[in-house]
């Protein structure tokens, strides 16, 4: 398992990345947190039309504006 959060392109990263697939999110309120593997494909939605690329991570240093914005997301390797 591998948790990342979307702050430098993490979660962008490791959503290209064959090896791995998205198996939840990490969502808060408050004080707690709460995993939840519902309608994952909903996440990792850009807001804008842009390709994502390793390329293209490492020259912005940051990550890209998803539609909805966990926490933290949580993906498991499968290769």
């Amino acid at each position: 398992m591998l948790l990342v959060n979307p702050s430098h392109g993490d979660a962008a990263m490791a959503s290209i990345d064959p090896r791995y697939r998205l198996h939840a999110v990490v969502t808060s309120r408050s004080v707690s947190y709460a995993v939840d593997a519902r309608n994952l494909d909903t996440y990792l939605v850009p807001k804008r039309d842009e390709e994502v690329t390793r390329e293209s991570l490492h020259a912005s240093g940051r990550g890209i504006a998803y539609t909805k914005a966990p926490f933290a997301y949580l993906f498991e390797r499968v290769a």
